[in-house]
């Protein structure tokens, strides 16, 4: 059901022949798409509540319980997947509906962070066998400065 003002929301080819999979095994007239079998929620929706329990049950199944893993770290994977297969910022807020660019730069920085390699290559410099002579040498340029 869709209410005015939501936003679209594309799916994937996948997710598309799961939903119309699981709609067409249905037989109720519920207007939410996750429904609630519950006697005292008639024509009720699964709470927030509820999926965040069905996710931590899901991963103590797979022994993953120990990752402190939840549902929202999913929606920043969601967001990192989508910038490093290519995907634009501009396109990477909208999948995450974010008001402000700023908050999906979040993601662009991590991204770059990830890329730079500017610790290894520092400690490789200090750990370089010659590094004491460059610094020796270092040292001597500055001096001569003075």
């Amino acid at each position: 059901m869709f209410k005015k003002g939501l936003p679209f929301q594309n799916l994937s080819k996948g997710t598309k022949i799961a939903l119309d999979d699981y709609l067409n095994k249905r037989s109720d007239d519920n207007p939410y798409l996750f429904i609630s079998h519950h006697r005292s929620l008639a024509k009720g929706h699964l709470s927030e509540g509820y999926l965040i329990d069905m996710f931590k049950r899901l991963l103590k199944t797979c022994g993953m319980s120990q990752l402190g893993i939840t549902p929202h770290c999913l929606r920043h994977s969601a967001a990192t997947f989508n910038l490093i297969r290519g995907g634009s910022l501009a396109a990477t807020r909208s999948l995450m509906r974010h008001v402000d660019i700023k908050s999906t730069l979040v993601y662009q920085d991590h991204i770059n962070r990830i890329g730079d390699d500017s610790e290894a290559r520092l400690e490789a410099f200090i750990l370089r066998e010659d590094a004491l002579d460059l610094y020796i040498e270092f040292i001597r340029f500055i001096e001569a400065d003075d």
